[in-house]
């Protein structure tokens, strides 16, 4: 459970970046 909780956040947080990205592309 602490591997999820760890690596779960960063998943997130990396999805909103990549997000930002298109937004920042288009």
């Amino acid at each position: 459970m602490k591997y999820l909780s760890t690596c779960f956040p960063l998943f997130s947080v990396s999805w909103k970046i990549s997000l930002l990205g298109n937004d920042a592309e288009f």
